[in-house]
């Protein structure tokens, strides 16, 4: 006779509960913990990173990259443009200049290659 009391005490009370399902005060709890949690991982600093930098996003990482391989090939064209057999002063000085910034691109293209690109 007890059992049949408890349990129409307990349907009258939560009437409002199904069974096995998460109440939303809870579901908000965990979504607030979750983004909470997320926050302090995004704070907490790289440990490869150089004092006075930041990590540059991948976005822009990969912009750069494409930025920078296409002035290469831009390069690479001018240098073949150039005449092989005159060996004019200008000739010598603009193949001399097209290297130099050949060689930075390069450079720039292995650094922004990385996964990790920090930026002071």
């Amino acid at each position: 006779n007890t059992g049949s009391g408890r349990s129409s005490v307990a349907s009258s009370i939560a009437p409002k509960h199904k069974t096995g399902s998460v109440p939303k005060y809870l579901k908000a709890r965990q979504a607030k913990w979750a983004e909470d949690a997320a926050q302090l991982e995004a704070a907490i600093p790289d440990p490869d990173c150089p004092p006075g930098h930041v990590k540059l996003n991948d976005e822009e990482r990969v912009n750069q990259l494409g930025q920078m391989t296409t002035k290469h090939a831009d390069l690479l064209q001018d240098l073949h443009r150039l005449p092989v057999s005159s060996d004019t002063r200008r000739v010598v000085l603009k193949r001399q200049e097209i290297e130099g910034l050949l060689v930075w691109v390069e450079q720039e293209i292995r650094k922004y290659s990385r996964q990790k690109v920090f930026v002071p």
